[in-house]
């Protein structure tokens, strides 16, 4: 299935989208969709997966809006049942901040965990947060000790965690 479509409109400024796959069970697919536009400013959407029940997945998505800021998420999974998972969130913005977010897993069923938030606001001042998790069957959560915890788990205001 080969798909097109393009629309120039006042409400969502032009848009294109494209979709393809090649499917027993959704095969390789592909899909991207651009618009430029008055309220979202620039996006862009790209999907890609080639897929035995979903194999290795990549999504992307990036905006520049005057009210977000510039905005990228990447998506990306490697599975035989959810395999690594790396997920990027990046933002610059007039009101949060930069503010930067990164989840990663590499998983037989959730294996090892890491999530990363930073934001770098004049609301919120300087917020670091750090989480790792690693697992073996039930998950337990692992903290850092002495001056490597203090400077992962850094938040504005404390000296300690």
């Amino acid at each position: 299935m080969i798909g097109l479509i393009e629309t120039d409109s006042s409400e969502l400024g032009p848009l294109r989208g494209m979709i393809e796959t090649d499917s027993s069970e959704l095969g390789p697919l592909r899909g991207m969709i651009e618009t430029d536009s008055s309220e979202l400013g620039p996006l862009r959407l790209m999907i890609e997966t080639d897929s035995s029940e979903l194999g290795p997945l990549r999504g992307i998505v990036e905006t520049d809006s005057s009210e977000l800021g510039s905005v990228r998420e990447m998506i990306e999974t490697d599975s035989s049942e959810l395999g690594p998972v790396r997920e990027m969130i990046e933002t610059d913005s007039s009101e949060l901040g930069p503010l930067r977010g990164m989840v990663e897993t590499d998983s037989s069923e959730l294996g090892s965990v890491r999530e990363m938030i930073e934001t770098d606001s004049s609301d919120l001042a300087c917020v670091g947060k750090l989480i790792k998790t690693e697992c073996s069957g039930p998950c337990s959560v692992k903290g850092m000790p002495g001056a490597r915890r203090v400077a992962y788990f850094y938040l504005y205001g404390l000296s300690s965690l």
